[in-house]
């Protein structure tokens, strides 16, 4: 029965815990599940190169989307399946937009030989602080002062800014008017630095929703037989076109107003509860 399904979790806030970790009963049940034919990928705005590191002790093999769809890759391998990556002309001109209002970006790429970095300035706020502390006590080998020049960058992934809200929504007014046609533009609200956000601008096929159709119909699971688990802003277009929408009770309340059901909260392991129950309820029918 479930071989024609397809099951897709986001992380942060969703399968992740508040300490930004699976949980024991997490790992042991996908392991158990994943193992008896259980079809679960992720869908994420992070990178391989994290979730790698965060996922390691789960068996996932489906191909998985990182980087709010930038990528499609084999979980397993790390293969890149699908990219679509940001043009250099919008992005040097959304990097100098966001200079006049004096907002330091957070930039993604890869060089030429595929070697990923995140190149930064320093920090202007304690949400920009807690983002590197993550990111140096992890040891993530990506990290690149800005004084290295973005044009080394041959793969541009996305180009992000960590603001608290009202300078957010004014570069991205700025940014809509200029580019809504062009590139995905996204505000993330930040679950781990209250009354901070995201704005992400990226490929214009860059995006949960149509990465998530094309993951599908790699599988051959057609949309109204894939269930999505969520939290976010940025789940929404996961929402928009899956079969069976899921939000854990710690969401926001938009997407669990989009929701056909709500579960338990990442901190109590909803989804893996979840899905639990389903294997169990559809090997007894």
């Amino acid at each position: 029965m479930m071989k024609n399904k397809l099951f897709v979790t986001d992380l942060d806030g969703t399968l992740l815990n508040s300490q930004i970790r699976l949980s024991d009963y997490t790992v042991k049940t996908l392991n158990q599940l994943i193992g008896k034919g259980l079809p679960i990928t992720f869908s994420t705005s992070r990178s391989f190169y994290t979730t790698s590191m965060m996922l390691k002790d789960v068996q996932f093999c489906l191909p998985c989307i990182t980087y709010n769809g930038v990528y499609v890759m084999k979980a397993d391998t790390g293969e890149v399946i699908r990219k679509n990556l940001l043009e250099r002309v919008v992005f040097d001109n959304v990097r100098n937009i966001a200079k006049g209002f004096d907002m330091k970006p957070y930039i993604f790429g890869k060089t030429n030989d595929q070697v990923e970095k995140l190149v930064y300035e320093e920090p202007d706020n304690s949400a920009q602080i807690q983002f590197l502390d993550e990111r140096i006590k992890r040891n993530d080998k990506r990290l690149t002062k800005a004084e290295a020049s973005v044009g080394d960058l041959d793969e541009l992934i996305n180009i992000n800014f960590l603001y608290p809200l009202k300078q957010i929504c004014k570069l991205e007014g700025i940014l809509r008017s200029k580019y809504d046609k062009q590139v995905s533009i996204k505000v993330i609200k930040d679950i781990y630095n209250e009354g901070f956000y995201t704005l992400e601008v990226s490929n214009k096929d860059a995006n949960k929703g149509k990465m998530l159709e094309y993951v599908g119909n790699l599988l051959g699971v057609n949309m109204k037989d894939i269930t999505v688990f969520g939290d976010q802003s940025n789940d929404k277009e996961m929402f928009d076109l899956a079969g069976t929408k899921i939000a854990v009770n710690n969401a926001n309340e938009k997407l669990k107003e989009m929701a056909d059901k709500v579960i338990e909260s990442n901190d109590c392991d909803g989804v893996a509860k979840y899905l639990r129950e389903v294997w169990e309820n559809d090997i007894n029918r």
